[in-house]
């Protein structure tokens, strides 16, 4: 007779599983017995498979048990059987799912907890393919690259057919003929050279930048990669740069190359037949070739500043009714008085025995500014004071011998036409700029000097350097002079040619 089904009794197919636990009697709520099965950790590297889902089934005696499945156990030297490889993947394809759920979740509940706070900040992912393309920037980079290439090649091929003088006249014309595409030029590059700002005075805008350190201070292609590897801004003034050389152009001061480009031409093309005559079309297609290549070592004079951590580069702009007017570029660096003069032409006007710096501190040596006089004609002998008026300046000599830095005035150029200048009041600008320059050095106790570069430098400085505001605070123009001793006369003036006229004012 079967029993009831709330009978107790239960009866479980042989495990080798269950076999090996007692299995603890427990009395439930509503009197019955039950069993609670022990639970069995496996280790992990247990050959042995999940038990199955246990099905409820009648048993000969009408008893309902639990029939496990019964597997064989393998023994220690067997393989463990292997899943088919579709279950296999199902398991995976299972597992990948729970983790992206629990992955989602997770990121869920910490976006909610940081939003109860306080908002969450979004981090922008870097980009696989690197920096996006700034496409304004390059445009603007490459049409002043283009302005400078064409007016430098202009220039080269007009000095190789009629000679410097009358290549220097075309510069300044060609200038002047393409001055509106240069100042729409340097204007489209002004988003990326950095912060606009007024001047002392507040009657115009100045752009102030300082060169940065490269490996070295040589300008050639691989500092100027350096150099544009520091960002956009880097970029932007290089190319600012080169349309400043273009647009700067005068008869007596050419600002488009940084190393004489005729120079470096001359030997490649004597290696290229068809070259030999300055007439040929085939030496002038070649020139038209071979200078943009040269250019990659450096576009204009003003490149030198960028690579020099001692520089520091002011552009000014006129307030315009329409836009800014681009009034005058300056240049100065810090060094001392010795690397100062060494950095002008023919390495300074140091020369003879003083070339060596080792005779400049030798004992008993004397130095002296001989002062222009004016009111005398060009390349008067009266122009200049006499040797024997000449004084010993034991301040310049000291400035010689020593590390003190001193303010070296490197370049000045109007950034306009000379009619467009005069119209605009661009010289008041370019004296404002020096005579700020001149004040605060004053004030911080440097010397400044620079050399007149120009062809009547005694005019130059009749008319600009030795009058208010320039002249205010010491300002002085002369040749400089050299003896080994006071007992010896003082050294004799080289040249006309040779001679460097010097501004110089002292602490």
């Amino acid at each position: 007779m079967p029993r009831p089904l709330n009978s107790p009794r239960l009866s479980f197919a042989s495990s080798p599983v269950l076999l090996a636990h007692k299995l603890p009697v427990e009395l439930e709520q509503s009197g019955d017995l039950s069993f609670t099965l022990p639970i069995q950790k496996l280790p992990s590297c247990s050959p042995m498979l999940l038990p199955r889902k246990r099905t409820l089934e009648l048993d000969s005696t009408g008893d309902f048990c639990f029939a496990l499945p019964t597997r064989k156990l393998p023994s220690c030297g067997e393989q463990p059987a292997k899943q088919p490889k579709v279950e296999l993947q199902r398991n995976v394809q299972i597992l990948d799912e729970i983790a992206l759920a629990s992955a989602k979740e997770h990121c869920s509940n910490e976006v909610a907890a940081n939003t109860a706070d306080q908002p969450m900040a979004l981090q922008k992912l870097p980009s696989l393919r690197g920096p996006r393309p700034n496409h304004a920037l390059d445009a603007a980079v490459a049409e002043a690259m283009r302005l400078h290439r064409e007016a430098i090649t202009e220039y080269a091929l007009e000095k190789d057919m009629r000679g410097e003088d009358k290549a220097d006249k075309f510069a300044e014309k060609f200038a002047a003929e393409h001055y509106q595409a240069y100042k729409n030029a340097i204007l489209a590059l002004l988003p990326w050279t950095g912060e606009i700002k007024a001047a002392a005075g507040g009657r115009y805008d100045m752009l102030k930048f300082c060169g940065h350190k490269t490996k070295r201070l040589d300008v050639s292609k691989r500092q100027l990669q350096h150099f544009r590897a520091e960002g956009a801004q880097a970029r932007a003034w290089e190319a600012l740069c080169a349309v400043l050389a273009a647009i700067s152009s005068r008869k007596d001061k050419v600002w488009l190359e940084w190393n004489n480009i005729l120079d470096e031409l001359k030997p490649l093309l004597r290696k290229i037949p068809l070259c030999k005559s300055k007439r040929s079309a085939t030496r002038r297609a070649q020139m038209r070739k071979l200078i943009p290549k040269l250019l990659e070592g450096g576009c204009g004079a003003f490149a030198e500043s960028l690579i020099d951590p001692r520089s520091v580069h002011q552009v000014t702009f006129a307030r315009g009714l329409a836009s800014p007017l681009p009034a005058s570029s300056m240049i100065y660096r810090r060094m001392s008085l010795w690397d100062a003069l060494k950095t002008m032409d023919d390495e300074g006007p140091l020369r003879a025995e003083a070339f060596e710096k080792q005779w400049v501190h030798g004992q008993g040596r004397q130095f002296a500014l001989q002062d222009l006089e004016m009111g005398h004609k060009v390349r008067s002998r009266k122009e200049r004071v006499h040797a024997n008026e000449l004084e010993p300046d034991t301040q310049l000599r000291d400035l010689l011998r020593n590390n003190r830095p001193v303010i070296l005035l490197d370049s000045l150029a109007a950034l306009a036409p000379r009619d467009v200048a005069r119209e605009n009041g661009f010289s008041e600008i370019v004296k404002a700029e020096m005579a700020t320059l001149f004040r605060e050095a004053k004030a911080r106790g440097e010397a400044v000097v620079f050399c007149l570069g120009s062809e009547f430098p005694h005019m130059l400085a009749q008319k600009v350097y030795l009058r208010p505001p320039l002249a205010d605070h010491g300002m002085r123009c002369g040749c400089l002079r050299w003896r080994a001793s006071a007992d010896v006369p003082w050294r004799r003036e080289f040249k006309w040619e040779d001679r460097i006229t010097l501004g110089l004012q002292m602490p």
